[in-house]
């Protein structure tokens, strides 16, 4: 049984989600292997667009790889980070000028002011059927992992990675992830919850594709193949690239069915 991992924006979901993707999928997990959606996004940001777009998952590992959800949407794991860094990282945010600060439980997410209002906040209800949790709501719960920092300009996410670095690198991990920075705990990645699940299936390979530098990981732990839209450091650590969801599990079932004849 094997076990693909795919991101979902920008790689299954460019616009809309073709349907030669979703019978490629259909295909894959009919032989008896398991599908995994791999995001950035967390639960709430994301679940209901993909029964929209008929996506069936047997996992969705959301926030960049944080938490594990079951083709229920029942959480069965989790790494979230000290809950006193995640207060410093916050009120840091808020000390910078045009940044976005947002936040996350894994299940629901909140956006804060933006000082000096020069970047606009995200409509997080223009989501499919999302809904913007209470901010305070989410942080009195104590169990936030993870957060975002947005500047006005995509490239202001490399000075905000720095900065939290700099301040709290051994305690969290940082992801680029199209002009946002997104901070999980320290141990928490895309190709550490794959590992994860590998093992909790006992799959005997991991098949992995991505377009955005929060997939590098990913990508060259498994051998997996980058999206020809990717940037070039993405496609630089990638096996191959492709057009679509559809053409990497097509080019993969070739691959197998030669090894199958060789007797490999």
């Amino acid at each position: 049984m094997r076990l693909f991992g795919c991101d979902y924006d920008g790689t299954l979901r460019i616009g809309t989600v073709a349907k030669g993707d979703l019978e490629a999928l259909a295909r894959f997990r009919k032989a008896g292997n398991r599908f995994a959606i791999v995001s950035g996004r967390g639960k709430g940001m994301i679940w209901k667009e993909l029964q929209y777009f008929g996506v069936e998952v047997d996992f969705l590992i959301a926030d960049n790889g944080a938490i594990i959800f079951d083709e229920n949407g029942d959480e069965i794991w989790r790494l979230d980070p000290d809950q006193s860094v995640v207060r410093q990282i916050i009120d840091f945010g808020l000390t910078l000028k045009n940044t976005l600060v947002g936040f996350g439980d894994g299940h629901g997410f909140a956006g804060l002011g933006v000082k000096e209002e020069k970047i606009e906040k995200p409509n997080f209800n223009a989501l499919l059927d999302s809904v913007e949790a209470d901010p305070q709501e989410l942080l009195a719960q104590g169990k936030i992992n993870a957060i975002l920092l947005r500047g006005v300009h995509p490239e202001d996410s490399f000075k905000l990675q720095q900065m939290v670095q700099e301040r709290w690198g051994k305690q969290v991990t940082t992801c680029l992830n199209n002009g946002t920075l997104d901070i999980i705990a320290a141990g928490a990645s895309k190709q550490a919850a794959l590992e994860w699940l590998k093992e909790y299936l006992h799959a005997s390979e991991v098949l992995t594709l991505g377009d955005g530098y929060n997939d590098i990981g990913m990508i060259s732990a498994f051998g997996g193949y980058a999206m020809e839209n990717a940037p070039q450091e993405v496609k630089a650590k990638a096996a191959g690239t492709v057009a679509s969801v559809a053409e990497y599990l097509l080019k993969w079932e070739k691959n197998n069915e030669e090894k199958t004849d060789c007797g490999l």
